[in-house]
């Protein structure tokens, strides 16, 4: 459940792991177009793919706001590559190109040269491919070196652990598009059953204004995609 990581359920697909095994994977954490294409009857989406991401993202930008300067950082690895491929198609879609790219090691996570790369095009705005520590980095190295764009990210960037990376001021304006429900919006059902899930987890014995107080910093849309995937397996058993 919640499996993390593009490469490595390639890997899994590739190797005929879950096939072999007859057991079924729920909610993957990866919207790589590969991977949805793969038609893998063992495997079960439950976010959306980069491709319907980035659409609503320049939508955004472009048709929203009127940005059209837009480059991109990402790791290099399946991850960057599907980001970037479902990036640049929906900025076809739109008569847009990328006015930059740049791209960092995946195992060193070291955004120094894509920071000061991008800081000398200073776009209007930057969409970020990365997982959270290398997104952080890019985002305090890219301020730190001048630069003024938009900064945007994908899905997988988790923004509490941005701000635990540099702290809340430092990721202050990154953007995070998100593909699950706002984890506080309590008019949902959904959300209200897993809130309450939560409280139950954390316990009430403190009384209910101290447990208010402990969760909230601790929903997380990470905590609800794993909370959904498990709904899922339990109604489907």
């Amino acid at each position: 459940m919640s499996y993390f990581g593009t490469s490595g359920i390639s890997e899994l697909i590739k190797t005929k792991t879950l096939d072999n095994s007859g057991i079924p994977l729920v909610g993957i954490h990866s919207g790589a177009e590969s991977i949805r294409s793969a038609s893998n009857l063992f495997i079960f989406n439950t976010r959306s793919s980069y491709n319907q991401e980035t659409d609503r993202l320049i939508k955004l930008l472009a048709g929203n706001l009127g940005v059209t300067k837009i480059a991109v950082v990402a790791e290099k690895g399946e991850l960057g590559d599907a980001g970037v491929a479902a990036l640049k198609a929906s900025l076809a879609k739109n008569q847009l190109k990328l006015v930059g790219e740049a791209w960092y090691d995946n195992k060193s996570g070291d955004t120094t040269k894509a920071a000061q790369e991008l800081a000398k095009i200073n776009p209007e705005a930057i969409i970020v491919v990365a997982l959270s520590k290398p997104a952080a980095s890019f985002v305090q190295q890219y301020k730190e070196k001048g630069g003024t764009s938009q900064l945007y990210s994908l899905s997988p960037v988790q923004f509490e652990e941005v701000a635990k990376t540099i702290g809340k001021k430092g990721a202050h304006g990154l953007g995070i598009s998100q593909v699950y429900p706002y984890p506080y919006n309590t008019r949902s059902k959904l959300i209200q059953e897993f809130q309450a899930a939560v409280f139950n987890e954390m316990g009430t014995g403190s009384g209910k204004e101290e447990s208010l107080s402990a969760i909230a910093n601790y929903p997380s849309y990470a905590m609800l995609e794993g909370y959904i995937s498990a709904r899922l397996i339990v109604e489907a058993i």
